[in-house]
């Protein structure tokens, strides 16, 4: 759970079907996309234990997120498809096909963001299907995950590169344009307990940038300590600590927050920290499995 509890193990739904499932996505902590090999994919409500077919069926999912008044659920497919799905009543689903690879969307407002593989990354209004550019196609990287980060009225758009570009939601105006990682980024999720934004990348690594002040250096999570490991998917609880599973199956999580190991040693009478010793607690990391 978003928590970091476990409040049961073994089945959280049963719905019978012979055929194998190829992928599964979290748009919220109680709704699952499902998508089968034979390419049709539902919402299951792991609340209500229900399940309801997507109109897409051609198709494989591969990003899904939840509106903020949990009214619709938008659900992107790999060649460019997006659904945006009532969860409940008999409102009819919205569909658009934007012609291109998607990688990812959030949904916030009465908008989608849509971002492509190529860089782009689309504004979409359901129920007026209109549809700007907020960012041109990049021509030299692609691009593959979004975050929000709401309190600060922000969207990090994030490349292959490891960069992140900052969109200010006010206006869809290019934000800041900071350093992520050293490869790919993957997965991105925000805390805003502490204003962290953590980015997977490529290379087996976990950044972890402080939006307060993006021009502080970001702490790094080793590969060792991810077991050298991918992150498959993370999550932050409501205290600020950073969850993710990795592809040896093994759950882990970290204290993200570096101030609360400044006051630990200001708690034992030690001096101040210095520029160096400050910079080489942001280049360790303190995990647990």
């Amino acid at each position: 759970s978003p928590n970091g509890t476990i409040k049961q193990t073994g089945r959280i739904a049963d719905f019978e079907s012979k055929v194998p499932v190829e992928n599964a996505i979290f748009a919220a902590p109680s709704l699952l996309i499902s998508c089968g090999k034979d390419r049709k994919s539902y919402i299951i409500d792991l609340n209500r234990n229900t399940r309801t077919q997507l109109p897409c069926d051609d198709d494989y999912v591969v990003a899904a997120s939840q509106s903020p008044d949990r009214k619709q659920c938008a659900v992107a497919y790999t060649y460019g498809k997006v659904v945006s799905m009532p969860l409940s009543g008999s409102t009819t689903p919205y569909e658009k096909d934007f012609g291109t690879m998607v990688t990812d969307v959030c949904y916030l407002g009465d908008y989608i963001y849509v971002l492509a593989h190529d860089g782009r990354l689309f504004k979409w209004n359901p129920k007026t299907d209109s549809v700007t550019t907020v960012l041109p196609a990049d021509g030299k990287q692609h691009a593959f995950c979004v975050a929000s980060i709401p309190d600060k009225r922000k969207l990090a758009v994030c490349f292959s590169d490891g960069g992140v570009r900052m969109i200010n939601l006010n206006d869809d105006s290019k934000g800041e344009w900071v350093a992520g990682g050293h490869a790919k980024l993957e997965h991105a999720v925000y805390s805003p307990e502490t204003g962290i934004l953590a980015l997977s990348s490529a290379d087996k690594r976990i950044a972890l940038l402080n939006t307060n002040d993006l021009q502080e250096k970001p702490l790094f999570i080793e590969e060792h300590s991810l077991g050298n490991s991918k992150v498959k998917s993370m999550t932050f609880d409501n205290k600020g600590t950073l969850y993710a599973i990795t592809d040896d199956n093994r759950l882990r999580h970290w204290e993200t927050d570096p101030n609360k190991y400044a006051s630990a040693l200001a708690a034992m009478n030690l001096p101040p920290l210095t520029d160096t010793e400050w910079d080489l607690i942001m280049g360790r990391e303190f995990t647990q499995e």
